[in-house]
């Protein structure tokens, strides 16, 4: 598996070591094929909010992007590029104080959310109750809090 974890947004720090803990487990999760590649940025607002305005024509910063490719890289070696995961943590922490969600727990819901737009999944709005996108991204967040044991799905931010 090959993937990486780019930290371009100098205002919070996180835990790399525990972000690769729960990548493993999405990987595993989703049966992310071993030859796969992808990234995860974390971007300021800024970044993201240029990235939403050129690509989404959408003027605004938002908490998440994903870049789905979903196409052969590199004839040779038969590597798959998934994609890229962009992820604003500024906006994932107001989110949080909006919707009184721990940053930990909504860093894990974006990170769910990434990966299944990687694979595919998509979603029309942002109904937790009707989209099925959605619906599964927080059947795997319970599962995921029931299966990672408390240490090493929290405390991300550091």
């Amino acid at each position: 598996m090959n993937y990486d974890i780019i930290l371009d947004d100098q205002k919070y720090n996180l835990d790399v070591n525990k972000i690769e803990n729960i990548i493993s487990f999405l990987i595993k999760e989703f049966n992310i094929n071993e030859e796969a590649s992808f990234s995860i940025s974390f971007v300021s607002k800024n970044q993201i909010h240029y990235l939403n305005k050129n690509y989404r024509n959408i003027d605004r910063s938002t908490d998440i992007l994903t870049f789905c490719q979903n196409e052969e890289e590199n004839m040779n070696n038969f590597t798959l590029v998934l994609g890229d995961i962009v992820i604003c943590l500024e906006e994932l922490v107001e989110n949080c104080i909006y919707f009184k969600e721990s940053n930990d727990r909504e860093l894990l819901r974006l990170l769910i959310h990434g990966f299944l737009h990687l694979l595919g999944n998509d979603h029309s709005s942002n109904d937790v109750k009707v989209e099925p996108m959605l619906i599964e991204q927080e059947k795997i967040l319970l599962k995921m809090e029931k299966e990672i044991e408390p240490e090493k799905r929290s405390k991300l931010f550091i």
